[in-house]
């Protein structure tokens, strides 16, 4: 009985959720009015064909409506998420499905080697993106795991970064501080300029271009961030 209860409460959270989530998200990304920041226009012009999406943990909640709108439709690229196994996971894994995209379970902690060898075979198709939020799933926030760095190397794939801020949001009381955007808000997405990851890297290289990364990713939040402070 217990695991009867057990099933239902997943499939409420997961499911159930999931398709509320999907609305809600939906609907107040229609109403934001975006603007599209690219740090090198020449990303903008020729969209890598294949690479690894970085975000941070907090970005999750809008970055597929916003990404498919910039550049994954137009593009046509298939793109799968990075995502925990566990239910909160499998809710945000669902959600992603209704916007096109894929997911494979898993992170950087927990079964990272079995989601690394699905994550580089996927990445020997042209037209195919990897999004990986590199501080999750239970952070510190904004500090990089060598996660996307690996993956970059080993699949000699750029790191496309990828970060976006609001005039007016809702923030949770939640370890990585998560935001949701506030209906008929100003939004700024900013996509920075190409990570390239050199391949056969020591440990000391590693340490040395995950804190690059990490760097680079929190330059281009502050970016967002200073620009949605400009607008009245």
């Amino acid at each position: 009985m217990k695991n009867i209860i057990n099933k239902i409460k997943f499939f409420i959270k997961v499911y159930v959720l999931g398709f509320i989530g999907f609305i809600v998200t939906y609907l107040i990304n229609k109403t934001i009015r975006w603007e599209v920041i690219y740090e090198d226009n020449n990303v903008k012009e020729n969209f890598p064909r294949r690479g690894v999406a970085a975000f941070w943990h907090a970005h999750q909640l809008v970055m597929a409506p916003i990404t498919n709108k910039a550049f994954i439709k137009k593009n046509h690229i298939k793109a799968y998420v990075l995502i925990s196994k566990h239910s909160d996971g499998r809710l945000i894994a669902n959600v992603m499905k209704y916007y096109g995209l894929g997911s494979v379970a898993g992170s950087t902690s927990t079964n990272a080697k079995g989601a690394s060898l699905t994550l580089l075979k996927k990445l020997e198709n042209d037209n195919t993106l990897i999004g990986i939020t590199p501080d999750g799933p239970k952070g510190p926030k904004n500090v990089a795991k060598l996660g996307a760095v690996q993956l970059a190397s080993l699949s000699n794939t750029p790191i496309i970064l990828i970060a976006y801020d609001f005039k007016d949001k809702w923030t949770f009381n939640s370890w990585d501080k998560m935001f949701l955007p506030k209906p008929f808000t100003k939004g700024v997405l900013v996509i920075g300029k190409l990570l390239h990851i050199p391949q056969n890297l020591t440990d000391e290289q590693k340490e040395i271009e995950r804190k690059r990364f990490e760097d680079e990713l929190n330059k281009i939040c502050d970016i967002a961030t200073k620009k949605i402070g400009t607008y009245e």
